[in-house]
Formats: structure tokens, sequence, C-alpha cells
């Protein structure tokens, strides 16, 4: 049993997955606009998507948690609440890249990957200062992982959509999810025929953390928690002003 935390973004999630077998099966899934509020919320978050499972905190057997990119406070909330469940139950950490997890969500509820199709995912999520954290990844026919084909990295909006439009007419369909896109519309106009997935519609998720962790969870591939740490992508402002001291 694995439970999942994200809160990379202003979207808070907490989701339990089931895994077994080469299979995972999200038995909660609790998801709210917390803006920067995680801290308060994260808990009862926990507390519900427990309730919803049926099952009680000493039965999760695994922890995962978004680690990055995205907010530096969120990831900050998400990574010390995960470490503080770890070390106080006395179970394995996993680590989770936020956009490979958001990604894969989008990928599991489509029915036409499931019937096996070529797919690319790009994953554009607003990092404010007129930047976007952008990654991409597709889903082979038959394969159970996905596979990354654009490194996550934080970049300005006219080179995401350009990187972007270089996978479209390759025989995949590509889609776009996260709110990068409707945030900087003149950049992203190359891009506009392309199926964009607002981030309203389709938002982050713990059980989607909890998800991708399955497979490693499995295999015994933890992370250790001394070591585990933010996926910042980009310097934080306080590096950046001692930089310039």
């Amino acid at each position: 049993m694995l439970l999942g935390i994200d809160t990379a973004t202003s979207t808070g999630g907490v989701g339990i997955v089931r895994a077994g077998d080469g299979e995972s099966r999200i038995l909660a899934d609790d998801s709210r606009v917390a803006g920067r509020t995680h801290g308060a919320m994260i808990l009862e978050q926990m507390d519900a998507a427990l309730a919803t499972a049926e099952l009680e905190l000493s039965e999760v057997d695994v922890f995962a948690v978004a680690n990055g990119p995205g907010s530096f406070t969120g990831l900050r909330v998400g990574m010390a609440t995960a470490k503080s469940l770890a070390w106080a139950c006395g179970r394995p950490l996993i680590g989770v890249p936020t956009l490979e997890a958001w990604a894969g969500r989008a990928i599991s509820i489509d029915d036409t990957a499931a019937a096996g199709a070529d797919q690319v995912i790009g994953v554009v999520l607003d990092a404010r200062k007129g930047e976007v954290y952008r990654a991409a990844f597709a889903s082979d026919p038959g394969a159970s992982q996905l596979r990354r084909i654009l490194p996550e990295a934080v970049v300005a909006p006219e080179a995401c959509a350009d990187s972007l439009l270089s996978l479209v007419g390759a025989g995949s369909t590509v889609r776009l999810l996260g709110d990068g896109p409707a945030r900087y519309t003149e950049a992203f106009s190359s891009l506009a025929s392309l199926e964009q997935v607002p981030m309203d519609t389709l938002p982050p998720s713990g059980g989607a953390v909890a998800s991708l962790a399955a497979s490693r969870a499995l295999a015994g591939d933890f992370d250790d928690p001394r070591r585990l740490a933010p996926l910042y992508v980009r310097a934080s402002e306080a590096e950046l002003s001692l930089a310039k001291r």
C-alpha cells in the first residue's frame, strides 16, 4: 500500500494506491486547490484519503512524494511531511518527478493510450518570472513505463513552444498538459491546434505520484530520506542573491 503526496503546485493532493502483481489501483485520491496553504491542508487531506480507502496510517507500506519541479515552498512542505511520516512509521520513501507523475495520470485515464496508440505528453507548468517548467514523455505501445523525451528544464515560453513543436508530426499524438500554455498564449500560438488539457480539468494528484512509485516499491528501490531533496531545476532567490555578492 502506497500513500502519495503532491504539493508542487497550487493544487495539493494525497492519494492511496494498492500495488501488486504488476498492477496498481488507486483507492483514494484527494485533490484540492490549496494556494499557499499546503501546510494547513495536507494532514486533513491525508486523513480524508485514508478514510476513503478504509485504512489506518499504520497500514501504509511506502510513502511517495512529488519532488519537483514546482513551487519551492510547496515542495518543501510535501518533502518535510513525507519524510516525517516515513520516519515516524518506519516505512521507506520514494521521490517522484512532478511532471512525470502528471503525464502518467493523463495517459492512464486516456482510452486511446489504453488501446496502445503512441502518445506524447508535453507538460508545461508556469514557473513565474516569465518562464515555464517543461518536460515531455512518450507512451509507447505495450510499455508499462513512460519514456522521457525532453528532460525537466526551466525555459522561456517561446523556447518551450519550439522544443514541443519539434515533436509534432513524428507519427504520435501530442497533447499539452498544465497551466503554462494558457498563461503564455502568444508564445504557444504555434501549438494552438494541439489538444490542451487545462490544469483545472486534470490537476496534479497524489494518486498519480503513488502510482508512478509503485513499480519502484515492488522492486525494493527506495530513496535515502537523508539525501532525498527537492528538484528545484532553477536556483532560489537566496542562491541568486548570494551569487551576485
